[in-house]
């Protein structure tokens, strides 16, 4: 998953298998750490002005945003967004 643009905002997911191939595979390349599962999960990665995690998605095909992920993520507090969890 990665944030989106200062104008669009939000965020992004996808996974391995789609985004190594693209355009934007150079990202994976240039983090070993999202390409190969050693950074933690869900600890942001900041690369070219985006921040980038892995997260597991669990067997029935969710993905849990937990509080520290948000409160880690300079783009929901400085545009003070509050998401669920």
């Amino acid at each position: 998953m990665f944030t989106g643009s200062k104008s669009t905002g939000g965020f992004c997911v996808t996974r391995k298998g789609l985004l190594e191939p693209s355009k934007l595979g150079h990202i994976l390349y240039d983090n070993p750490g999202l390409i190969d599962y050693s950074a933690p999960q869900g600890e942001f990665i900041k690369y070219k002005g985006c921040s980038y995690a892995w997260v597991e998605i669990s067997s029935d095909g969710k993905i849990v945003l937990t509080e520290e992920m948000m409160g880690n993520n300079n783009y929901y507090n400085k545009h003070d967004i509050q998401l669920s969890c």
